[in-house]
């Protein structure tokens, strides 16, 4: 008898052992979930939704087929054979095809009009229908938006471009604004990563983030030809973005933002000068694009490139560009 107790003694201390040994696995398991848990939603929550977007598209009458704008330009060099020439090639080798546009004040001649009111005729015609376009085709009321950020970097009016969505769309008094200008080709990154960083810190956001840039009023009539590349290059255009950190967009958003990354190069003097808004020896205002524009661009691009790699590339790709980068070096070394 007293060995059964024994016996029983023993297996009941197994027993308990084992319940004890497996309540902590159950505990270590159930903290790792909600660990796991916790850190999804936190990414969740850190997401930044492309909703839908719209582009600005012109009518008909603002096409300008490159015959006509290098018409254009004869009368604006008074007939300059070496400027329009110099126009009539970058054109051909720029790209830029026969259905591009450019503002009612471009197609006037001589040299077009140059006001504020012309000014903002092209911004309206840009922003409407577009904006209110992109609300109605995705069920947003504009009374639901929080946070607007708008660029255009040569044209900085007041009413900032902001002011007139919240007036035109009527959004609500507390609604967050930011108007972004003088920062380039570059604006329109540049507003969503702003609105990426206010999305961290404040959930449940919906944000329209409106590009664009108003060329008629900053065309260039002189005959320099770093400035008169930018006539060449740019046109009439913009657009419309719906971004949101909401967890309801989840399945239903265009795209999901994962890695923005930004280098700014203002530090090195021909970065800094490579692109400037400057009058010509005749007092004409214009563009300016130094020579020294596509080293600073591959400059730029070669250090996000450096800077994004790691983010989005495999494990052995980034292996392999170790090795190829460590070969290189000690090949020089020898």
């Amino acid at each position: 008898m007293e060995g059964y107790l024994q016996l029983t003694e023993a297996v009941l201390t197994r027993t308990m052992a084992s319940v004890s040994l497996t309540c902590r696995h159950v505990l270590v398991l159930l903290t790792v979930l909600i660990l796991l848990a916790l850190l999804r939603s936190a990414r969740e929550a850190r997401r930044v939704y492309l909703v839908d977007y719209r582009c600005h598209r012109p009518k008909a009458s603002s096409r300008v087929p490159l015959a006509t704008f290098v018409e254009h330009t004869w009368f604006c060099v008074n007939g300059d054979e070496e400027a329009v020439d110099f126009n009539a090639k970058v054109l051909q080798r720029s790209g830029i095809g026969e259905d591009t546009a450019m503002p009612d004040s471009v197609h006037e001649l001589p040299a077009g009009d140059a006001s504020l009111g012309a000014m903002w005729g092209e911004i309206e015609a840009v922003l409407f229908p577009m904006v209110p376009d992109l609300l109605a085709a995705n069920g947003v009321s504009p009374k639901s938006i929080d946070l607007v950020v708008s660029n255009c970097s040569l044209s900085c009016p007041t009413p900032s471009l902001s002011a007139l969505l919240v007036n035109r769309l009527g959004l609500r008094s507390n609604v967050v604004t930011y108007s972004l200008s003088g920062m380039g080709c570059s604006a329109g990154l540049l507003a969503v990563d702003l609105v990426r960083d206010l999305m961290t810190v404040r959930k449940d956001l919906l944000a329209l983030v409106v590009s664009m840039e108003a060329v008629g009023v900053n065309g260039y009539v002189g005959k320099v030809k770093s400035m008169m590349l930018a006539n060449c290059l740019f046109r009439m255009g913009g657009a419309a973005l719906l971004l949101s950190n909401r967890k309801r967009y989840r399945g239903a958003s265009k795209y999901v933002l994962h890695h923005l990354v930004r280098t700014h190069l203002g530090h090195d003097d021909r970065a800094y000068g490579s692109v400037c808004h400057e009058p010509d020896e005749e007092g004409n205002v214009g563009v300016s694009l130094s020579r020294a524009l596509l080293h600073v661009a591959g400059d730029a691009l070669r250090a996000n490139i450096t800077s994004l790699a790691p983010l989005v590339l495999p494990y052995t790709e980034q292996a392999k560009y170790a090795w190829s980068l460590a070969w290189r070096r000690l090949r020089r070394g020898g």
